[in-house]
C-alpha cells in the first residue's frame, strides 16, 4: 500500500493508476501470467477501500478530463473512459466481494462524495460526463441501477433487504445523496434530478426508523 501510494504520488498518469488498481482490486487477472502466483479466491473487500483512498486526490480525480485512456476494457461501465469511473467502479468492486452480514455491505459512501466534490469543484474547466454521473448515482442508489450495470441482477434480488435494512438507507447513503446534489453541476444534477426526491426525501419521510427520518 505505501509503494501504490508513492507511485500515485510521484506520478498520477492514467497508466500509473491503471497498474495499481488492476494489481490491487484485480489481481486475479493475473493468475495466467508468468511471474505471478494465482491470487486468493476470498478476496478482501478492504483492499479496494484501501486503494479509493489511495486514489482520492486532484492529482488522479482530475485525470478525467486528459485524453490518454486507461485500458481496463474487460471492466463494465467501459472503465478506462476516466479516472473518476476507474475510482466508482473500485467502490463498487469492494461491494461485490463484502457479504450482507459483513460490515463493509454497500460501503463507500463518503468517498463518493469526495470524489464528487474533487470532480466537479477541483479546479477544472469542465463538468463529470454523462456517463460518470449515471456511475455515481448508480453508486448511490444501487437499488435503481440500469440493466447495463453488471450488478443489475443481483441487485434487484436483494432489493427487498436493501430497501428495510436500517443501517444501510440511513446516514451514510443519506448524507452522500444530500451532499452529491447540493454538489452536483449539469451534466450529474440532469441524471440525479429524477431519482433523488423519490427514493430519498420521500423514501426517509416514510422510514420506519426515527432517525433516517430526521434527516
Amino acid at each position: 500500500w505505501s509503494c501504490a501510494s508513492l507511485m500515485v504520488t510521484l506520478h498520477p498518469s492514467l497508466q500509473c493508476l491503471e497498474i495499481v488498481a488492476s494489481h490491487l482490486v484485480w489481481p486475479e487477472d493475473f493468475n495466467d501470467d508468468d511471474g505471478y502466483d494465482p491470487v486468493s479466491t476470498n478476496p478482501d473487500p478492504i483492499e479496494p477501500l484501501v486503494c479509493a483512498n489511495i486514489l482520492c486526490r486532484k492529482s488522479v480525480i482530475l485525470r478525467q478530463h486528459l485524453s490518454d485512456p486507461l485500458s481496463l476494457s474487460n471492466q463494465p461501465y467501459g472503465v478506462g473512459q476516466s479516472a473518476l469511473i476507474l475510482c466508482l467502479e473500485i467502490i463498487l468492486q469492494a461491494r461485490r466481494y463484502a457479504s450482507q452480514s459483513s460490515k463493509f455491505f454497500m460501503s463507500g459512501f463518503e468517498l463518493i462524495s469526495e470524489f464528487v466534490k474533487i470532480a466537479d469543484y477541483g479546479g477544472s474547466d469542465h463538468s463529470m460526463s454523462s456517463e460518470e454521473s449515471e456511475l455515481v448515482v448508480d453508486s448511490i442508489y444501487p437499488e435503481g441501477c440500469s440493466q447495463k450495470n453488471e450488478d443489475y441482477r443481483s441487485l434487484r434480488q436483494l432489493k427487498k433487504k436493501l430497501k428495510h435494512r436500517v443501517f444501510y438507507r440511513s446516514e451514510q447513503q443519506l448524507k452522500t445523496a444530500i451532499s452529491v446534489f447540493l454538489l452536483a453541476q449539469s451534466n450529474l444534477h440532469s441524471v440525479f434530478d429524477g431519482s433523488f426526491p423519490q427514493y430519498f426525501v420521500k423514501a426517509a419521510l416514510r422510514h420506519p426508523d426515527e432517525h433516517v427520518r430526521s434527516f
